[in-house]
Order: C-alpha cells, then sequence, then structure tokens
C-alpha cells in the first residue's frame, strides 16, 4: 500500500540522496539502497515531463544533484565540528559550527527551490517549506 505520492521533485531530491548513499555505504546497505533507487527510478518513469520542457528538468535535476552533493559536505562538516568540540568550546569552534549550520540551512532553502521548480514543470503543487 503506497501511502503517499510523491511529486516528481522530490523523487529526484531522493534519486540523488540515494546515489551519494551509495557511495558510502556497505556492502549489505548497498543492496537495500539499489532497490529503493530501482524504486525511485521506477515511480519516475511514469512522470515524464513534455519535449518542451525536457532540457529544463535535465538542468534543474543536475542542479539538485549538485546541491545535495554540497548538502552532504555542509552536514559533514556540522558533524565534525561537533564531534571535535573542547569542553568549554572555544570562540572559534563556535564560529565554525555556527557557519557550518548556516551553510546547511541556506543549502537547504536551495535544494527546495530546485524541487518546486521541478514540480512546476509538471505543474504539481507541493506545500513547501513551512515555518514559524
Amino acid at each position: 500500500m503506497l501511502l503517499f505520492n510523491p511529486s516528481p521533485g522530490q523523487i529526484v531530491d531522493r534519486l540523488s540522496i540515494l546515489e551519494l548513499k551509495l557511495d558510502h555505504a556497505s556492502r549489505q546497505a548497498w543492496f537495500a539502497i539499489q532497490g529503493e533507487i530501482k524504486a525511485c527510478q521506477s515511480a519516475l518513469e511514469t512522470k515524464t515531463p513534455s519535449v518542451e520542457k525536457l532540457a529544463v528538468y535535465q538542468v534543474l535535476s543536475y542542479q539538485l544533484r549538485e546541491q545535495n552533493k554540497k548538502q552532504w559536505a555542509f552536514e559533514n562538516d556540522v558533524r565534525r565540528a561537533i564531534k571535535h568540540l573542547s569542553d568549554p568550546p572555544s570562540y572559534e569552534e563556535l564560529l565554525d559550527l555556527c557557519t557550518s549550520a548556516k551553510e546547511t540551512h541556506l543549502g537547504n532553502e536551495v535544494r527546495a527551490k530546485l524541487v518546486a521548480q521541478i514540480d512546476a514543470l509538471f505543474d504539481t503543487v507541493t506545500e513547501g517549506k513551512i515555518y514559524q
């Protein structure tokens, strides 16, 4: 039973994250990730943009993959900064952590916009980011 119907942008986003995970996965996890990649590819096959929008779709998909690579690095920077904090943390350590956290946040904003742009090519409306 399918619990949700992901948008094309959400599928492309998930697919690019899974492809990044493959580079870091154990052998056992690799097979599970491959199964999810196949499911995403299958779901994406049913959602093809019109011919006139295909080139834009390909560019946006590439940009989203590249942004997810940056996000992976930003999130690793945050993890590394937290792992190496002294007790009490120095000003420089806190500044590095805040800078990495800010880059992660801003990168997620870019990522959300790319997902929305892909969805717009399919005339799909998603909920977007919700903040207070």
